[in-house]
């Protein structure tokens, strides 16, 4: 039940947006709903989708001009079947993914 967190590598310095930005997502695996803690460094739109394995698109949400500080997010997964997806994070027309096991 570890929370993954990211802060993203770039090369434009302290100042850029995705240096700045990080979220956690728990539980993972997970059995009915995932939660998802991002903080935004700014205002910012927040488009978040789950794929299955095979790249189809199961869930997505988007909010429009989230403000700066701590968002939320909760994704019912206990309708899906059992096994890996993929989380994509798109913010300021960049993206982090990340790996979620749906378990029972």
């Amino acid at each position: 039940n570890n929370p993954v967190g990211l802060r993203e590598n770039t090369n434009a310095g302290e100042n850029d947006f995705m240096s700045r930005f990080s979220y956690n997502l728990y539980p993972n695996p997970v059995k009915d709903n995932l939660e998802i803690e991002m903080y935004l460094p700014e205002i910012s739109s927040v488009y978040v989708t789950i794929s299955d394995r095979q790249g189809r698109l199961i869930h997505s949400s988007q909010e429009s001009a989230r403000p700066e500080g701590i968002y939320w997010l909760r994704i019912p997964m206990s309708g899906y079947v059992v096994g890996e997806y993929a989380l994509r994070i798109t913010l300021q027309e960049k993206y982090i993914v990340s790996s979620v096991i749906l378990k029972r």
